[in-house]
């Protein structure tokens, strides 16, 4: 009976794990062996439920576990992970003690609870049933809307909190018979209120989630911004040279007419001459009939210019292609940027040439993009780099499903991203 019981424990337990996992994440790492994984997690669950064990000892296991069948069942990374089997644990510890005082209250003492019997089932019934309904209540009020993608920094605290939590609750069951009945309803009250605070963390969490998106989407939009107007300048000055280069075109032309009428050849030959350097003095238009595109390449192509360095340009996309202008500059910008950056880090006798690749077949998009550079230089100016660099734009690429790769070879760096469309 009490293996039964235990098993049953084991089972609601991987039930929840899932619910509380598939909240947050939407895409397997193999939705072909997906259920394998979970039967795999559930067996291990159910054993560690049926044998004795320190309730310490059982948590680390069971942390251990929840992480490693996170990242090995979703595409998640390590941090991703452990922050899942973190928050998963902590709320399963503090529903477990909350539910046990209500018993301790009634005069069940916590070896009963722990025991076998009726008690011990109606227990694990009411606690797993707190606990689907806290999860219910998170996963619908936070789940798979980037709360994981806080960055480490911000995090740390906020995962320190669940760890003393957790550390917290231990301490106050080994407490729970040596204190007055008094003292157990304001230990009752505190861990309550422990729970409040760890669910305050959630929201917290999304709090800054939300801020961090807005300030990145507000610089970026600042970004692109710039950029536009800047292509927009050169469009104007361009439209501007061009203007007057065909009113001097005319007379030019006016007089090689006449000197070849009158055979003066030499002469004619010389006008020409000077036609053909008023062309080449025109300004460089990027056009790649896509205007976010032509404003980002074109304001590359300015800075380049002006830092001495020779921008290649492949690109043959669709004007309509199905990108947002938004992630576009996160993956065009930054990456130019930080080519030109590092360009400029280079010696003297490195040829600065940034060689840009863009080509679009069918729903496949092919990016590549690759430089010099120095490893001095760019180790020391990394804090430095314009933009939000090639962690945001790996963020980027993962979110929509593409793939990115960076190779560093014979001080050359290349950054290839293929995409999904």
């Amino acid at each position: 009976m009490t293996l039964l019981i235990e098993a049953l424990s084991g089972v609601l337990d991987t039930f929840l794990l899932y619910l509380f996992a598939s909240g947050f994440y939407s895409k397997y790492r193999s939705a072909k062996y997906k259920g394998h994984l979970y039967l795999l997690v559930g067996i291990f669950i159910i054993v560690m439920s049926c044998i004795p064990m320190l309730g310490i000892l059982r948590i680390l296991l069971s942390w251990s576990i929840i992480s490693v069948s996170t990242y090995a069942i979703f595409e998640s990374t390590v941090r991703k992970a452990l922050l899942t089997s973190t928050a998963f644990i902590t709320l399963s510890v503090l529903v477990d003690v909350i539910c046990e005082y209500p018993f301790y209250l009634s005069g069940i003492s916590r070896t009963v609870i722990l025991g076998q019997g009726l008690a011990r089932c109606i227990f694990i019934i009411f606690a797993k049933l707190i606990n689907l309904l806290l999860i219910l209540f998170i996963v619908t009020l936070f789940g798979k809307k980037g709360l994981l993608d806080i960055p480490f920094k911000e995090l740390l605290p906020l995962t320190t909190c669940q760890l003393v939590s957790v550390f917290i609750c231990i301490v106050s069951l080994e407490l729970v018979g040596t204190v007055s009945h008094f003292l157990l309803i304001l230990l009752t009250l505190s861990i309550a209120g422990i729970l409040y605070i760890n669910i305050v963390f959630f929201v917290y969490m999304r709090s800054i989630r939300t801020n961090y998106e807005n300030e990145q989407q507000r610089r970026l939009a600042e970004q692109q911004l710039e950029t536009q107007l800047s292509y927009y300048e050169q469009m104007k000055s361009a439209n501007e040279q061009t203007r007057s280069l065909w009113h001097d075109i005319k007379k030019q032309l006016t007089a090689v007419t006449a000197l070849v009428k009158d055979s003066d050849v030499s002469q004619a030959e010389l006008y020409l001459e000077t036609i053909t350097k008023s062309f080449n003095s025109l300004s460089k238009i990027v056009d790649v009939d896509h205007p976010v595109i032509n404003a980002i390449l074109n304001d590359a192509l300015g800075k380049s210019s002006l830092a001495g360095i020779t921008l290649k340009i492949d690109v043959f996309v669709s004007p309509q292609l199905a990108l947002s202008p938004l992630v576009l500059s996160v993956i065009l910008g930054n990456t130019l940027d930080n080519a030109i950056r590092a360009c400029s880090g280079v010696s003297a006798d490195t040829p600065k040439i940034v060689s840009l690749t863009l080509r679009q077949k069918d729903s496949i998009l092919y990016y590549r993009i690759s430089n010099p550079y120095d490893p001095e230089f760019s180790s020391k100016k990394r804090e430095g780099i314009h933009g939000y660099g090639l962690k945001n734009v790996s963020s980027t690429v993962e979110q929509i499903g593409g793939t990115m790769q960076i190779n560093q070879e014979n001080n050359l760096y290349t950054v290839e991203i293929i995409l999904n469309l």
